[in-house]
């Protein structure tokens, strides 16, 4: 089976993709609007170059929510690779400077290459769609329709608060480093990031960052790194 990788830059208002095979050569390089019908074209067009695609994004939230609902609604497999994390790689590709498309490049080949990224599993698709919704609701300039759609606003909150993970994942996660299981605790801190994000939980935020402090034996690893850039990106500290 023809196994491809498709990295995506996300921006605000454009991304970048670029498409390669098991080889690292190049079969597509394109910028597309943050617009449904475009990335949805985009999605077709890059499927039709291979029959297993594996996707790779440098964001799990903002400018990429729209683009995220559309890969996951179609079932498709995403894998979130931090900014700094891309950053740090590109140093190690040829090319001048920072531009969105070697950006996407890096990200399809450490897509291609790394096995400890994170996967954005359907699971997380509530938050996603949410966001995407609130975001477009809060965007409208109508005051009439504001005021027409402020209980629907008020509901996308309310499942947002839900839709967190639970507080009980910082210990899980130590639980899991005791059990010599570092990757799956870095993968339940992520949850746990996004909860704390998503919520403004303080506490939530106080318990990961301890449960991160006893993944110090493994910082050197490129999942404490990448675990690192996600807390830094999404918490800002």
């Amino acid at each position: 089976m023809t196994a491809i990788w498709a990295g995506i830059d996300a921006g605000k208002t454009h991304h970048h993709c670029v498409v390669i095979d098991d080889t690292g050569k190049r079969l597509l390089s394109r910028r597309v609007a943050n617009d449904e019908t475009e990335l949805l074209q985009l999605m077709a067009d890059v499927l039709a170059l291979g029959e297993v695609t594996v996707w790779g994004i440098d964001l799990a939230d903002g400018g990429a929510a729209l683009v995220i609902e559309i890969l996951l609604n179609h079932g498709q497999h995403l894998l979130y690779i931090p900014g700094r994390s891309v950053n740090r790689a590109s140093e190690g590709y040829r090319g001048d400077g920072k531009t969105d498309a070697k950006d996407a490049a890096v990200i399809a080949d450490q897509a291609r290459v790394r096995r400890d990224l994170m996967t954005v599993r359907p699971g997380d698709k509530l938050v996603t769609e949410l966001k995407v919704l609130t975001g477009r609701l809060r965007d409208l300039s109508d005051d009439k329709t504001r005021a027409m759609l402020a209980p629907v606003v008020e509901s996308c909150r309310r499942l947002l608060a839900g839709a967190a993970p639970e507080p009980l994942l910082p210990d899980q996660a130590l639980a899991r480093i005791r059990l010599d299981d570092p990757h799956a605790a870095a993968e339940l801190l992520h949850e746990c990031i996004n909860g704390a994000s998503s919520t403004g939980g303080r506490v939530a935020t106080i318990r990961l960052r301890r449960a991160r402090r006893e993944l110090r034996p493994w910082r050197s690893e490129n999942f404490v790194a990448d675990l690192d850039d996600h807390l830094i990106d999404t918490l800002g500290t």
